[in-house]
């Protein structure tokens, strides 16, 4: 029995000791992040000392902003974030928090990371803070937030960025939704009222066609046409604000529908301009996920070449979590 005591012991002082170096040398690691991509952002938080002569911090909480990641997430042109926060595994607590857009083609684009003590709104907000140094966005900003129900990330934007839309994500959403509600019906009428772009639309989820030669437009002489679906549900395209009353042309930066049709009627036109660049965002261009995948994260040294920190202090990790072998 002593022999397996001193194993266990043995083996968590060996997994202890190769994380606590890792937190040792996070200061050098720091260094050489910002010395091979320009622009990095990297904060680190430690944890209050009262006796100011320790020769130690212990860590509490860092953030992560490649250069050339924030140039790209900036060249997508999407105000849209998404975040999520997972926890950490090995022998000490803490959290992931990230941050993460979307590029042309609607895929992935990281963005930030950081470690934490926990999801709180404490933590949100210090981690909420340095993405907005990062993208100079203010109080003001109207970005477009994606998240699960975080603790804390609610009000934690709510207080930073009073004028942003906070959405939550559908697929969570769907995921506790079918604890109780397990049939497909309930499914497809929640991507329904997650796909409505109107309220009236949402209210009474009105199913569309995507017939658009079932369409009616009545021009009126000017930039604006009347559209006329199948069912009688009836909106105004305005061609020259790139809008439609069903808001999803606005929305999403592609023709909906209506504009479609209303190209259509436009088409019999000789003298109509009718370039796809014109009427789409130019989010969805060619050039600007190229320009958004030209920044790219350069590799780093091995730590027996990473430049020394000055810092007087050396970093412990954050409190011990206890494990159950």
């Amino acid at each position: 029995m002593d022999n397996v005591f001193r194993a266990k012991d043995k083996a968590r002082k060996h997994i202890t000791g190769d994380y606590t170096k890792q937190y040792e040398m996070l200061r050098d690691y720091v260094l050489e992040l910002q010395a091979t991509n320009p622009d990095t952002t990297v904060k680190i938080n430690v944890c209050s000392e009262p006796n100011h002569d320790s020769p130690t911090r212990q860590f509490r909480r860092t953030y992560v902003c490649l250069g050339p990641l924030k140039k790209g997430f900036k060249a997508c042109l999407r105000d849209l974030l998404g975040f999520e926060g997972a926890f950490m595994k090995g022998p000490f607590l803490g959290q992931v928090l990230s941050a993460v857009g979307l590029d042309s083609n609607n895929g992935i684009y990281p963005l930030a990371y950081g470690i934490v003590e926990s999801e709180n709104t404490e933590s949100w907000k210090w981690f909420l803070d340095n993405i907005s140094d990062d993208l100079d966005l203010g109080r003001n900003s109207n970005f477009t937030f994606i998240s699960d129900r975080q603790k804390g990330l609610h009000t934690a934007v709510e207080q930073l960025f009073p004028n942003a839309e906070h959405r939550y994500c559908i697929r969570h959403i769907h995921d506790n939704m079918r604890k109780r509600w397990r049939k497909t019906e309930y499914r497809d009428h929640l991507w329904k009222c997650a796909l409505a772009t109107t309220i009236p639309e949402f209210e009474h989820l009105m199913k569309e066609f995507s017939q658009y030669d079932k369409e009616e437009e009545q021009w009126n002489g000017g930039d604006k046409y009347q559209v006329t679906g199948a069912l009688q549900d009836q909106h105004v395209v305005d061609v020259r604000n790139k809008t439609c009353t069903c808001r999803k042309w606005e929305l999403i930066g592609i023709p909906c529908r209506h504009a479609i049709a209303t190209l259509n009627e436009m088409s019999k036109d000789p003298e109509a301009e009718l370039d796809i660049y014109k009427w789409v965002h130019k989010v969805y261009f060619l050039e600007t996920w190229k320009k958004a995948y030209s920044f790219k994260v350069e590799p780093i040294k091995g730590r027996s070449m990473w430049p020394k920190s000055e810092c007087p202090t050396k970093l412990i990790p954050p409190p011990h979590r206890v494990f159950n072998f």
